[in-house]
């Protein structure tokens, strides 16, 4: 009689270690269901910029690309992390922005 609840201990184990693992991440919204990645400049700028270029003609034809209300909101995130490049998330954000400022 003991060994459907031995059997139920090992699933119940697993979604707590589950939990406590994979919800912080989703819960802080840094996991990038596009590739994979915690670190995303998603979180910090509302738009995912790990796959442009870091170069001033890139980040440029990026940022023109975008509607532009989107890319005002960008724009005034960026020069927020280039006055606090420690209140970014992700690494990325600040070299994206510092390109994207002209700085």
């Amino acid at each position: 009689m003991h060994l459907p609840r031995i059997s139920l201990i090992a699933p119940a184990l697993a979604a707590v270690l589950t939990a406590t693992t994979v919800v912080p991440v989703f819960a802080a919204g840094q996991l990038d269901m596009t590739t994979g990645s915690a670190n995303s400049t998603r979180f910090d700028l509302g738009v995912n910029v790990s796959g442009v270029e870091r170069t001033p003609e890139s980040v440029a034809a990026y940022l023109n690309g975008l509607p532009p209300e989107t890319k005002r909101a960008v724009m005034a995130a960026c020069d927020n992390y280039m006055k606090y490049p420690g209140s970014a998330e992700a690494v990325e954000t600040v070299a994206f922005c510092r390109i994207a400022v002209g700085g």
